[in-house]
């Protein structure tokens, strides 16, 4: 099952938030990023080495956990860290966002830990396209989302259509269902919600490989405009 992360807004108030905020330093190829109860750590880091380092992690995390890159530092936004699900600290994210130069890359990354079927694949879930959505409203249209699930790298974002429809909480046509025989694209049965949720059960349950699991959830969520890529890594 796809981990989800969830936003959560706690109130922190601005000067608290500030205060909680612990400054890291790179240093010497040190791995710094980790996964850690609560938020506000704050990290120096290059984009390269805190995705290499975001990487290794997820084939050894039990727990998922997010941060925020805005240029030239990574914050932890993630609290209440499960196996499949972290919260997520709106306005830690917000602070942060908007704390940073407008010309400097905004993404916000979290883990899938490694599943040790390697024929499973382990996309954005439905909560994360929604949480995705809800930051682009309140921090910047240009975020994008990034997870590392142990043996790549998903980048997915939300097409305008899609943006439109998830703030107007209105039912998609959605192409998907009658592609796969659940009825005809103007079905209002079929929401956004339940048949994006479906696309990677879907794939799961195919005798297929790996390989063709991905090609075809890329092509079905993108049905549905949600734009995703897929980076295999080495170990």
């Amino acid at each position: 099952m796809a981990g989800k992360w969830q936003g959560s807004r706690r109130g922190v108030p601005a000067l608290v938030a500030a205060l909680m905020v612990l400054v890291v330093p790179r240093g010497g190829g040190q791995a710094v990023l980790s996964v850690r109860s609560g938020v506000g750590t704050r990290v120096v880091l290059s984009r390269a080495a805190g995705e290499q380092q975001l990487m290794a992690l997820s084939r050894t995390a039990a727990s998922e956990d997010a941060w925020l890159f805005t240029g030239d530092s990574w914050t932890d936004v993630g609290y209440d860290e499960g196996k499949t699900e972290v919260l997520l600290d709106l306005d830690q994210v917000t602070a942060a966002a908007r704390g940073r130069d407008p010309a400097d890359p905004l993404a916000l990354y979290h883990l899938h830990p490694l599943h040790e079927d390697a024929r499973l694949i382990d996309p954005p879930s439905l909560q994360d396209v929604l949480s995705l959505e809800l930051l682009k409203e309140q921090c910047d249209t240009g975020i994008t989302g990034v997870i590392f699930d142990g043996r790549g790298k998903w980048t997915f974002d939300i097409g305008a259509r899609l943006q439109a429809i998830i703030r107007q909480r209105r039912p998609l046509a959605a192409d998907y269902s009658a592609v796969h025989g659940y009825g005809l694209p103007t079905n209002p049965e079929f929401f956004f919600e339940r048949s994006f949720s479906l696309i990677a059960w879907e794939e799961n349950s195919s005798p297929d490989g790996r390989d063709e699991r991905i090609r075809r959830f890329i092509e079905s969520a993108g049905k549905l405009d949600v734009i995703v890529t897929y980076t295999p890594i080495e170990p």
